[in-house]
């Protein structure tokens, strides 16, 4: 191998000594790079998996679970209940000529199905904030993200669909910087059958603080914050143990191809193709040079 090195050109006149500098050089400069790339790499999974945590806890049906004993508590605080069971016997006269009664809660209209009426209070009390509900997340906002959040004193905004599809749209991002990230330290590594093992380490590590995130809630001393903060966390559980998994995956295929060599098969593959390429040009630059059949006739004569 050194042999060859030393038929290059530009390195031909340079001593052993310059040479092994030169090597360490570079592969102090290789190792700090992979240093970096894993670090990185290691951020870039855990900003992905909150993202993927926020997207899928503001999906519209785990919104909707985790935000009805908050609006269960507004209301009865509201003295809403004790109106409902006041006006009762007039809304189920109301029914009987009509298919809704609909009446406002601050800036909210609830629209009541008059078959949910004949159910009862505690019906109507459901389909209100069932109600609520819709009309928040489906709310129409004309404003970006971090504005809508400074503009409105009540943070509805943050368990709408803008936010869910704003968390939603910033994961892809993560994903395509992680996979980024992923292609360079496996061009990095020497053993490229280390890679799957090193992108399994760090989605398991990157994933394990989601897990028990109900304990962290569960301490705070303010149960409404504690409730608020679970609406955006509902769904960490089983979004971290699916990447937990995802990683001893990557991990125990990483093993698999170390033991049946696959990571040598691809490194000889890669220096094959670069030796090739190499090649291919060397050619083309020694062809360019030969004298053609016309110059050697004219240098002849």
């Amino acid at each position: 191998m050194l042999r060859k090195i030393l038929k290059n050109p530009f390195l031909k006149e340079l001593t052993f000594y310059k040479l092994l500098f030169f090597f360490l050089f570079m592969g102090a400069i290789r190792g700090i790079l992979i240093v970096f790339a894993s670090v990185f790499l290691l951020l870039s999974f855990f900003c992905m998996i909150l993202l993927l945590v926020l997207s899928s806890s503001l999906d519209y049906q785990f919104v909707e679970t985790e935000s009805s004993a908050i609006l269960k508590n507004v209301f009865e605080s509201s003295n809403f209940t004790s109106q409902i069971e006041k006006f009762y016997p007039m809304i189920q006269l109301y029914c009987q000529n009509n298919t809704e009664y609909v009446f406002t809660v601050d800036a909210y209209t609830i629209n009541i199905p008059c078959s949910v009426v004949i159910k009862g209070n505690d019906a109507i009390l459901e389909e209100g904030i069932k109600n609520v509900i819709n009309q928040i997340y489906y709310k129409e906002y004309d404003c970006g993200f971090l504005d809508c959040i400074k503009s409105t004193e009540v943070p509805t905004f943050l368990i709408s669909k803008k936010s869910h599809d704003f968390f939603d749209g910033k994961f892809y991002i993560f994903l395509l910087i992680s996979l980024a990230l992923s292609a360079i330290l496996f061009f990095l590594v020497e053993k490229k059958a280390n890679m799957p093992i090193l992108a399994g380490i760090f989605l398991a590590l990157s994933s394990l603080p989601f897990i028990k995130l109900d304990i962290l809630f569960s301490s705070l001393s303010n149960e409404m914050a504690s409730k608020f903060l679970k609406i955006f966390f509902s769904q960490s559980f089983p979004v971290a143990i699916k990447l937990l998994i995802f990683g001893i995956i990557l991990i125990i295929l990483g093993i698999v191809f170390k033991m049946f060599k696959v990571g040598l098969f691809i490194s000889d593959l890669i220096s094959k193709i670069t030796k090739k390429s190499v090649e291919e040009k060397s050619k083309t630059l020694l062809g360019g040079n030969k004298p053609t059949k016309s110059s050697e006739k004219a240098k002849s004569k």
